[in-house]
């Protein structure tokens, strides 16, 4: 689960996009433990990277969401994500969604909704949101 070179650090923000859109879209607000755990899903797409650069892709990122990040970036960021990754690591993408949606302990339905949207514009037919459950009445 490696991406390189500046194509890298593209689709790195990409993903930054997209993780914390779900951590922080569904109820704008960003968790601590969900926080963690985009750092460490973003970490394993670029191991060799010094930490300080993931760290920065998040906050920049971060910043976008403050300012009002339109939905039309993370909808740009999916389209990305899709043309450029194998399905193989897209779907390895949707697993991470699902484990950051996990973090905070508390899956809300707007998070599984999100995954379940990309699986379905990715065309993955083993989306992990059928595995995410929501506390009841959610």
């Amino acid at each position: 689960m490696r991406i390189e070179g500046q194509s890298g650090l593209a689709l790195l923000h990409d993903l930054a996009l997209l993780y914390l859109g779900l951590a922080q879209g569904a109820d704008d607000e960003l968790d601590p433990s969900e926080t963690k755990e985009v750092a460490a899903c973003l970490r394993r797409w670029q191991p060799d990277k010094d930490p300080a650069l993931i760290d920065h892709v998040i906050r920049d990122v971060s910043l976008s969401f403050e300012e009002e990040a339109t939905t039309e970036e993370v909808r740009a960021a999916v389209e990305s994500l899709g043309e450029n990754l194998s399905q193989e690591l897209r779907q390895e993408i949707l697993d991470d969604l699902a484990e950051i949606a996990r973090a905070d302990g508390l899956v809300l339905r707007q998070e599984k909704d999100f995954v379940q949207q990309i699986a379905t514009t990715w065309g993955v037919s083993q989306s992990p949101a059928s595995s995410l459950r929501q506390p009841d009445g959610a």
